[in-house]
């Protein structure tokens, strides 16, 4: 199974490219949810790090495999999607895999328990369960019960088949989500933009490709649409989000020598639409172009460029954003191609 992973910064086109690869043969595509686990926080590169990286004593994997399942059961996070998306057996494979890496398992707790517990739980548990009923069921009443905070603490150092497990657990998710049929599946930003080779280790024959867009609509998307979802890119001013633009990708992965990141900007696939597929195809095996134009047609997709000039009220600030942050604006200025029709979002 090759995994191929389509990989934005926010709201930089990269559905465009899901849609395209819905009109190849021999392709699973899935768009919905964000496949994530591997670079969200307390995911997959979090449990790398503090089991085989650095692990400290028994503690750093502790914690660690405790917020992992903590964030496999939340309710409102992205894995919530995977609950779904997988038939509810998301946190079943969870436990299996955390079960398959965890070396040791006991019943305790330690001072990080109390320190990271907030107000009521540090009195309710600590100071009145842990401190005068527990000591009193089993000192006077010889009963020993395993009351809060007692929990099941688990140690993992360097465990053998880290790797291995993960791209188990990985695959089984994903098949779990009734991909992998054909031979190559395509999923919604399964590795981070900005470094994708982090979460390769996880992954079954992996490939990236990375989707960026001119800064000016970025911003103005952002403005127009993103603040009733959720302010995750600066934009209040002007400034910051020349600065975050810049510090994203200033500090990107150098990926160029490398054959398995492909690097593409949405509007290529626009008004370079032949050459662009060209060349996805000649680093991409895929089967046969089955529904060309069925999902994703350029000629409608102009009209979701060059949004800055739609927009006078941001002039002044995309004005700032071309000075600021020329290597990254796109050469509109070579293309015959002029926006037309209304702006429809995707």
């Amino acid at each position: 199974m090759k995994v191929l992973g389509i990989c934005g910064f926010g709201y930089t086109g990269s559905g465009a490219f899901l849609d395209l690869f819905q009109e190849f043969a021999g392709v699973d595509v899935c768009a919905d949810p964000e496949f994530s686990i591997a670079y969200t926080p307390d995911g997959l590169e979090d449990l790398e790090y503090h089991l085989m990286k650095a692990p400290s004593r028994y503690m750093s994997s502790d914690v660690a495999l405790w917020r992992f399942l903590k964030w496999v059961e939340g309710r409102n996070n992205r894995g919530s999607g995977l609950r779904h998306a997988t038939g509810n057996q998301f946190r079943h494979l969870s436990l299996a895999y955390v079960h398959a890496i965890t070396q040791l398992t006991w019943k305790g707790y330690w001072g990080w328990d109390f320190s990271s517990s907030g107000f009521w739980r540090k009195n309710l548990v600590f100071r009145i369960l842990n401190s005068r009923i527990h000591p009193f069921l089993s000192k006077v009443l010889c009963m020993n019960v395993d009351l809060p905070p007692i929990r099941d603490m688990r140690m993992s150092i360097c465990p053998e088949h880290f790797y291995e497990e993960s791209r188990k657990y990985v695959s089984s998710l994903i098949r779990a989500m009734g991909l992998g049929h054909n031979e190559t599946v395509v999923l919604n930003q399964p590795f981070a933009a900005d470094h994708p080779t982090k979460s390769f280790p996880f992954f079954e024959n992996p490939t990236a490709l990375i989707v960026d867009r001119d800064p000016r609509d970025i911003y103005v998307l952002m403005k127009r649409v993103a603040l009733e979802m959720g302010r995750f890119v600066p934009t209040a001013h002007v400034k910051d989000f020349v600065e975050y633009y810049r510090i994203l990708h200033v500090n990107q992965e150098d990926t160029t020598k490398r054959r398995d990141v492909i690097h593409c900007r949405f509007e290529d696939l626009v008004y370079e639409y032949d050459s662009t597929l060209a060349f996805i195809r000649e680093r991409i095996p895929l089967g046969a172009h089955v529904r060309p134009g069925s999902c994703f047609r350029p000629e409608v997709s102009i009209n979701n460029t060059q949004l800055f000039l739609r927009y006078p009220q941001f002039a002044d600030d995309c004005a700032v954003i071309a000075r600021e942050l020329p290597e990254w604006l796109y050469p509109f200025h070579e293309h015959a191609h002029k926006p037309n029709g209304r702006f429809q979002a995707f």
